[in-house]
């Protein structure tokens, strides 16, 4: 399932979320999920804040924990 999320808001109108997901085989499942539910999800962000407009959430697949994944196997193959 999705590990962490990082929201980057460019402007008042756009807010990318990046996530990380575990395996990295579920990304595309992950993105399609929160793709298919970004209504959902917005109305729940426009009950929570303050602030208008609430942003258009868009979101895309953050690789950082998969790589550190991936350095972490190969510094354990490493000769001790």
């Amino acid at each position: 399932g999705a590990r962490r999320a990082q929201v980057r808001v460019q402007n008042l109108g756009n807010a990318t979320v990046w996530i990380s997901v575990l395996p990295t085989s579920a990304e595309k499942a992950a993105l399609r999920y929160l793709r298919a539910r970004v209504r959902e999800l917005q109305a729940i962000l426009f009950r929570a804040v303050r602030f208008r407009p609430v942003p258009v959430l868009h979101f895309r697949y953050d690789a950082t924990e998969a790589r550190a994944a991936d350095i972490e196997t190969l510094l354990d193959q490493l000769p001790k």
